[in-house]
């Protein structure tokens, strides 16, 4: 064997750490989280495999504990590939989810969570205009009716109601109805804040979808 690769250590078991490395460099230059830690993993499982073939004697503490970090990467593996998968949904629930921007199915899950699914039976008043609303509403279906001062407005579905009191803390600004048969989720605006103060990655997307709604309202205004 040519000399530079004994002195390379790669005529034996050496040659796994330097698997090792490579793999866990690729693995921080990449921006994807499942790859990364599947790299991550997989560069652990060739340093394990280096402590224990190539010196003379395993190295039993290095050995323990990159079985630990790897357990530990597995099971942020499993928490990712949980937070991505799609469970089955309701017909609402799914238009729902279409109309929420690319939201993660675990985050969506988690919003869901403290979410009540409503049918407006008979005409249903969501807020009042000068009165802070306890809930946040999203109308999933149906005409929405907005009276504000000696004006009437009829605004589409996919809508959120409530939204600028949700931000602002103010009394809403218009009365907001929906016609019999409407249907729209209610949050508790105590439990969502709770939950998205508990979740930063629900509030960034959370915040996302309230921002592009009001956007959306402006321009048509």
């Amino acid at each position: 064997m040519p000399d530079y690769l004994n002195q390379l250590g790669l005529t034996d078991w050496a040659f796994l750490v330097h698997v090792a490395a490579i793999t866990q460099v690729i693995g921080y230059l990449i921006r994807n989280q499942l790859m990364l830690r599947m790299l991550l993993l997989a560069g652990t499982g060739f340093y394990v495999a280096y402590y224990w073939l190539y010196p003379a004697e395993p190295l039993w503490h290095a050995i323990y504990w990159g079985v630990a970090l790897g357990l530990a990467n597995f099971l942020s593996i499993l928490l990712i590939l949980k937070e991505q998968a799609r469970f089955r949904m309701s017909l609402e629930e799914e238009l729902l989810y279409r109309a929420f921007d690319r939201m993660p199915p675990g985050q969506f899950r988690r919003l869901m969570s403290v979410a009540e699914f409503r049918t407006a039976d008979p005409e249903t008043v969501l807020t009042t205009q000068g009165e802070h609303p306890d809930e946040l509403y999203y109308v999933v279906y149906g005409d929405i009716l907005i009276d504000k001062g000696d004006r009437q407005i009829t605004y589409p579905a996919a809508s959120f109601i409530g939204e600028l009191a949700m931000i602002t803390s103010e009394p809403a600004s218009a009365t907001v109805r929906l016609k019999p048969g409407s249907t729209y989720v209610a949050w508790d605006r105590q439990k969502l804040s709770k939950l998205v103060r508990r979740r930063p990655g629900i509030q960034l997307a959370f915040d996302k979808l309230l921002t592009n709604d009001v956007a959306a309202k402006l321009q048509r205004a």
